[in-house]
């Protein structure tokens, strides 16, 4: 059975399904070509149709309504829902989530950027894992998508949600797991405690107010290529080898760091 999109395509408009696929899931990207812009309407028109007919588009991009989730909106308008899902929209709005998706779609020219949910969206199953003596807390893809993907935030995010939003683990132990842990893993020696003899690495942050901010889109790269960025609140004061790189939560613009390797 072919999805909305996929018809659309059929019918001659242009518009092409990519799939991106790991060993464990599979994400869909909806790539929408710069003439489609001209038949915006007719699409979700189109979309809308088939939906009614055979109640499957949303399998088109994720397995549900709640697994499909605003991520960047151009907008001012659209971007209040940033890091809402489609079905959560629907529900303040009062109204079906199609709908609701089309008609964000159209007011912000088809330059959303939505994401799908594929894994660790069971919150109480993540918890286990965090807590989980055996894991190690960490992400890296090594800039591979840096306009598409960033969780570059997760150490805010562990202590603003997983440690006082849902107290899943005390504060102590999540500093330790971005800490102590990694760096015993790692074999990086003199790092990730506070201790004569080690380096001065340093972090001084707000409880009641460490979070990680609305993903944003920056253009900083060379020849003014775009990234993805993730701030941080209630960072204070970093250092970095006993140097200030962050100071009153603003960068210092110095660059102590360098690039540590396992054993040293």
């Amino acid at each position: 059975m072919h999805s909305p999109f996929q018809e659309y395509s059929h019918a001659g408009h242009g518009l092409q399904i990519a799939h991106d696929r790991t060993s464990n899931a599979v994400a869909n990207r909806v790539c929408i070509p710069n003439e489609a812009l001209h038949h915006r309407d007719e699409l979700c028109f189109q979309v809308r149709i088939v939906h009614r007919e055979q109640q499957v588009f949303v399998a088109a991009l994720a397995q549900g309504w709640d697994r499909l989730v605003l991520r960047l909106a151009a907008s001012e308008g659209v971007r209040r829902w940033q890091d809402r899902s489609v079905a959560e929209i629907a529900a303040a709005e009062g109204r079906a989530p199609l709908d609701v998706f089309c008609d964000l779609v159209l007011e912000d020219d088809l330059a959303t950027q939505w994401g799908v949910v594929l894994m660790n969206h069971d919150e109480r199953a993540v918890a286990e894992l965090i807590r989980h003596p055996a894991g190690l807390l960490a992400l890296s893809d090594a800039g591979a998508h840096v306009d598409t993907l960033c969780d570059q935030g997760f150490t805010t995010y562990l202590l603003g949600h997983w440690v006082r939003e849902l107290r899943a683990l005390a504060l102590e132990e999540a500093v330790r797991l971005v800490t102590a842990v990694p760096a015993e893993r790692y074999g990086l020696h003199g790092r990730g405690r506070l201790a004569s003899g080690y380096a001065a690495d340093l972090v001084l942050f707000d409880p009641a107010r460490v979070a990680m901010r609305p993903t944003e889109m920056v253009y900083d790269l060379p020849r003014g290529q775009r990234r993805l960025l993730q701030r941080a609140e209630g960072i204070v004061d970093v250092f970095v080898n006993g140097t200030p790189v962050v100071a009153d939560g603003a960068p210092s613009g110095r660059r102590p760091g360098r690039v540590l390797r396992g054993g040293v």
